[in-house]
């Protein structure tokens, strides 16, 4: 569970790292 949840959010980060720098 935890190691799908962690490749959930490394598949999310980027577009909120995107989002917040917009």
């Amino acid at each position: 569970f935890i190691g799908s949840a962690l490749k959930v959010l490394a598949g999310v980060l980027p577009s909120i790292v995107s989002w917040v720098k917009q």
